[in-house]
């Protein structure tokens, strides 16, 4: 017995390391993504080149014109004498360009299905395409132009070392220059470069958070949905004994009423009696939206009146809610209260929904 029970522990605990591990896989995945998306503009009033040589070019009327050259290595004295290079010059928008002899490229080719999920097959094969791990790597892609085979796709691959950049990066902006774009190209002319995200670490620390702040949000609105659900139980078992006593109570009285007519006891009665019979008990009705309600939604507040309900909530998708509703056999007249508005940083979309409550059925 003992033996078996520690199997089974070790099973559910094995299968939450695993369920753990691939939630974070996809998360990390979802922000180095995002991370990506984000383009920077290629327009530049110098650039520091770096082939054989390190070369300093400014933008002119006729094309990349040649300041300096300054040796082959990115060493103190190199720097200084781009200092000099640029002192005089508006380098607001300083391009780095590297060529691929100090860089890694590769030539991947792809299935055709692959299309939109370039960027994360790119990523995962950046520790098999050069010898840095992905932490100290920067890479990039581009996908050459399409050679009339839909079910090939051919992908250029950049790879540079993440230490000697950054090194590079806080000798450059010590003495007064930021660099605005960074990819790998063979010649300053060349446009089919490759685009490196130097940034992406910095994007990707503040994507996460607002990430982490979403969904606490989204627990904290899940955690109010199901105390307001407690609420609204316990709120309609009390209405429920409320109407038992008051019809207790009236069904009493009608024995002392003259057969001559009915009294406004009688009349009350009557309403009360048929208002237990046909109108739904609060507490189904939030059981019927707890059920049909999809998980990628939460309800916010809720608001009935005289068969009337109004739900205001959020979800990733808002029309198969209202679907849900007008077929469940509960809810009919189902439409939208107020127009839909988009959360851009949480990705749902915030609605109010109003809707009639079927009353039951005599048989019921």
């Amino acid at each position: 017995m003992e033996v078996s029970a520690n199997s089974a522990s070790q099973s559910v605990l094995a299968f939450g390391r695993r369920l753990n591990r691939r939630i974070r896989l996809s998360l990390n995945a979802l922000v180095d993504d995002l991370a990506g998306l984000s383009a920077t503009s290629r327009d530049w009033q110098t650039m520091i080149f770096a082939g054989t040589n390190i070369e300093v070019y400014r933008r002119g009327k006729s094309g990349p014109e040649r300041l300096a050259v300054l040796g082959s290595e990115f060493d103190d004295k190199a720097v200084s004498d781009l200092q000099r290079s640029l002192s005089k010059m508006p380098h607001k928008t300083t391009m780095l360009r590297f060529s691929s002899a100090r860089a890694v490229t590769r030539l991947i080719t792809l299935p055709g299905s692959a299309r939109d999920v370039v960027g994360a097959i790119v990523r995962n094969k950046v520790e098999s395409l050069a010898p840095w791990p992905l932490s100290e790597a920067l890479w990039g892609f581009r996908r050459l132009e399409e050679t009339g085979q839909a079910d090939h796709l051919n992908v250029e691959v950049g790879i540079i070392g993440r230490r000697p950049v950054e090194t590079l990066l806080r000798s450059l902006a010590g003495i007064g220059i930021e660099i605005s774009h960074f990819d790998i190209a063979d010649s300053v002319e060349e446009e089919g470069s490759i685009d490196i995200d130097f940034r992406r670490e910095n994007k990707t620390h503040h994507i996460r958070k607002r990430l982490t702040l979403a969904m606490l949000a989204l627990g904290l609105g899940t955690a109010a949905c199901a105390g307001w659900g407690m609420v609204l139980a316990v709120s309609s078992l009390t209405e429920l004994a409320q109407i038992d006593s008051r019809t207790s109570e009236l069904t009493g009285a009608l024995k002392d009423q003259s057969d001559s007519g009915e009294g406004s006891k009688l009349s009350e009665a009557k309403k009360l009696i048929e208002r237990k019979r046909t109108e739904q008990p609060a507490i189904e009705i939030v059981e019927s939206l707890t059920r049909l309600v999809p998980n990628d939604a939460w309800l916010e507040t809720l608001d009935y009146e005289d068969h009337q309900l109004t739900v205001v909530g959020h979800g990733a998708s808002v029309p198969p809610i209202v679907e849900a509703l007008e077929k469940s056999g509960v809810f009919s007249d189902v439409r939208f209260a107020s127009p839909t508005q988009h959360d851009a940083v949480a990705k749902v979309d915030a609605f109010s929904i109003s809707a009639s409550v079927q009353p039951m059925s005599v048989s019921r």
